[in-house]
């Protein structure tokens, strides 16, 4: 997914400010010092860094990083609605950073088993097509909370149903209840028994649901978001260690998996020809051979 735009409410200076990130470009950032460039940096971090927080206000440091002047709750609702998008709840003493992604790749059935996102996550990109928006918030108060917008329905307690968290029984239930078969959903990979997700869609699909905020498990699907990391002079030799761990990461990781491909591939040629020729020899054989063997093959042995 690329992060195609982020707007920050009440950080320090920026009481309201939407960044739209060029695709094949360069974004710049000018201003006077103290024009709040450093703390967009800083939140396109705190955004993107599961586990990074607000600095913890202290004896020695009061200074809050939460804006000293917040937006209004109206003011709040209207940036969500001037973007279609339904408004959460809203806390004069938080932060909140919203990032617009557009879907860059749609995931095949093997690379959902390969890659294995989230349950939640294959919810959200359920029917998404390339450059379509899905809409992750942070709020941050002394600790952060991530929420996504998905279509959810709300249950008895007048919450999210939250499906994707459900286990397998109750779904098998709710699927009871709400008179949908298992032959009616569709196998996605047409091998084994239907998967949560599967279930999941057929039940939704069956309901009224709408757009709403739900809490979001950021962390599971860490790798299917960009990554960021604000650098100053005050680095140490570990933050860029793991800088450079970070950057290539992927791209190892992807190199391996081109290599097992590969010798996949090989091992599946070798094993067509030696069962080839088996055949051949059985062919030729069989007549002396005890009834008992009816053929032969090659093991596909990893």
């Amino acid at each position: 997914m690329r992060l195609a735009n982020i707007t920050i409410i009440n950080h320090k200076s920026l009481q309201n400010v939407s960044i739209p990130l060029a695709e094949d470009s360069y974004t710049t950032l000018i201003g006077l010092n103290d024009a709040g460039k450093s703390t967009i940096l800083k939140s396109i971090e705190l955004f993107l860094s599961e586990g990074k927080n607000l600095p913890q206000i202290t004896e020695t440091s009061k200074i809050s990083s939460v804006s000293n002047t917040p937006i209004e709750k109206e003011a709040f609702e209207n940036v969500f609605t001037n973007l279609n998008l339904p408004a959460p709840e809203y806390n004069q003493q938080s932060i909140y950073i919203l990032g617009e992604f557009n879907v860059e790749h749609v995931l095949t059935v093997e690379e959902i088993d390969t890659l294995n996102p989230s349950e939640h996550l294959q919810h959200i990109l359920n029917g998404k097509s390339i450059g379509d928006s899905i809409y992750i918030l942070k709020s941050l108060s002394s600790t952060g909370e991530y929420f996504a917008l998905c279509n959810d329905s709300l249950g008895d307690d007048e919450g999210p149903r939250q499906l994707w968290n459900q286990r397998q029984n109750d779904l098998k239930a709710l699927q009871s209840t709400l008179g949908i078969d298992d032959s009616s959903i569709p196998n996605q990979n047409r091998r084994g028994g239907l998967k949560n997700i599967e279930r999941i869609t057929a039940i939704y699909e069956s309901m009224t649901v709408e757009p709403m905020w739900v809490r979001y498990d950021f962390k599971k699907d860490r790798e299917f978001f960009p990554v960021f990391q604000y650098l100053d002079w005050d680095i140490s030799i570990e933050q860029l260690q793991n800088l450079i761990t970070t950057a290539l990461g992927p791209a190892i990781d992807q190199s391996r998996r081109d290599i097992q491909a590969e010798v996949n591939q090989k091992q599946d040629d070798i094993n067509k020809v030696a069962n080839d020729k088996l055949s051949e020899l059985f062919a030729k054989y069989s007549d002396h051979l005890p009834t008992s063997i009816t053929g032969l093959s090659a093991l596909n042995t990893p």
